[in-house]
């Protein structure tokens, strides 16, 4: 039933002129540039939000999203458009270069980041890179915990101490 529903609904008639337009071109350059440079916006707060660290890491990041993936997205959609296709090839070529763009943020967002935390005088590390080098060095100091309690050497739940025929076995219980 799911199914029949959705083929009509598909095969409706608006919404057919609706894709018709779209890929024919209904919409004035404008509102396709203010519509493409939307959607770019949001994945680059989105990028900005979700990365760690202090609200100028967070700018730079979004920052260098935006740029790169509207950038890109752009100079595409006009190059397509250029050669007189649609507006639906003109939309997905910027899209396509849009998603290639937001790729190549990444590194260049961290080197940025890594830039301006050298700058400041930090270790010239992102802060994925500063969590994990923190992590690093927790593991470590667990791992040598464990392995100094096994070995007897810190008093542990593994060490001889807490044995309870610990004190019978020497004599002095």
């Amino acid at each position: 039933m799911a199914a029949a529903t959705v083929a009509r609904m598909a095969m409706n008639p608006s919404i057919l002129s609706k894709i018709g337009s779209f890929l024919k071109g209904g919409l004035t350059t404008k509102e396709l540039i203010q519509q493409r440079l939307l959607m770019d916006a949001g994945i680059a707060t989105f990028q900005g939000f979700t990365t760690p660290g202090g609200l100028d890491e967070k700018l730079i990041a979004a920052g260098t999203d935006f740029a790169l993936s509207a950038g890109s997205g752009l100079v595409a959609g006009g190059a397509v458009r250029k050669m007189g296709a649609g507006q639906g090839a003109e939309f997905m070529a910027d899209q396509m270069a849009s998603i290639a763009g937001g790729f190549s943020a990444y590194p260049v967002g961290n080197a940025l980041i890594r830039a301006k935390d050298s700058l400041t005088g930090g270790p010239g590390m992102t802060a994925f890179e500063k969590m994990a080098q923190e992590d690093q060095k927790k593991m470590v100091e667990q791992i040598q915990q464990q392995t100094l309690q096994a070995a007897g050497y810190i008093p542990g739940m593994n060490s001889p101490a807490y044995d309870s025929n610990y004190l019978a076995q020497l004599g002095l219980a």
